[in-house]
């Protein structure tokens, strides 16, 4: 068996990890991950361990190759938990992602982010703060302040935050990845929130001089179960009870055009069951 990226120690170490769990060979994720670590290294250095970015910051020793994405070592130990916690990895669990919140620090008062922040669900994007809001948002202000960024979304399965620096405040500006974090909704059943220390934040892990944010950031993820919190899901529960009591029901045949849009009508419709397919000419 080959496995191979780009790079050969990320999503290569991942895999490798998840096969020597699932298959016995290793019963933890921690000892699949350093087991993968020291037979990808050529000289491998037992003081380091999982430490990958020793040779940038502290020595100029080379380093051990291993996985160092955050969420890649998060979802190892996801493995191991569908392995021992007798979790699902197949059911579907549905939340409402509420907010994230970071606090701000020295460096954010005295210069502060203009970020825009996007939420993608089982990759598909869902959620971009710039075209909900049409503005960015300021991450700055009181050193020891609590900022509450909103989201107001239904997800479910593998979810990613990702968070934008814009170069100046304008949603024009172009925007560059700051950090992300990568979970899954079926791991933190019960959960009202996800906490993530800077070291398991990804990109913002490579930061070990503290140069772009201090030691001591975290993000925290607030999450509810009951999906029917959301204002998204309420304003679409009141268009449906608009349209049932005061709309005409129908009933179209397999092929059959449901509607001919022309330049001056519109329509509302709310589709109770079967499928619409949607064409241009």
């Amino acid at each position: 068996i080959a496995i191979h990226c780009k790079g050969g120690k990320g999503r290569t170490g991942v895999m490798t990890a998840a096969i020597m769990l699932w298959s016995g060979h290793r019963k933890t994720a921690l000892d699949a991950l350093e087991l993968f670590t020291f037979r990808r290294t050529t000289n491998y250095n037992y003081a380091l361990g999982l430490d990958g970015t020793y040779n940038n910051f502290i020595s100029k020793e080379p380093c051990n190759q291993t996985v160092e994405g955050p969420s890649q070592i998060r979802y190892v130990h996801y493995l191991e938990a569908v392995l021992y916690s007798n979790i699902d990895p197949f059911e579907v669990s549905r939340v409402l992602f509420k907010e994230f919140e970071v606090p701000v620090g020295i460096k954010r008062q005295k210069k502060p982010w203009y970020i825009s922040y996007t939420v993608r669900c089982c990759r598909a994007l869902q959620f971009d703060s710039l075209t909900l809001y049409q503005d960015v948002h300021v991450f700055g202000g009181v050193a020891g302040e609590v900022l509450h960024f909103p989201v107001d979304l239904v997800v479910w399965g593998d979810v990613r935050l990702e968070i934008f620096r814009h170069k100046k405040k304008s949603a024009k500006a172009p925007r560059v990845l700051l950090f992300f974090t990568v979970f899954n909704t079926t791991m933190y059943k019960g959960k009202s929130e996800i906490p993530f220390e800077k070291l398991w934040i990804d990109k913002l892990h490579k930061d070990r001089t503290n140069k772009t944010i201090e030691e001591d950031f975290y993000m925290t993820i607030k999450l509810s179960e009951n999906v029917e919190d959301s204002e998204w899901i309420m304003v679409e529960k009141r268009f449906e009870e608009l349209v049932k009591s005061a709309g005409t029901k129908r009933t179209f045949a397999k092929g059959e055009v449901v509607l001919r849009e022309g330049p001056v009508h519109r329509h509302l419709m709310l589709i109770e069951s079967g499928d619409v397919e949607a064409m241009h000419y």
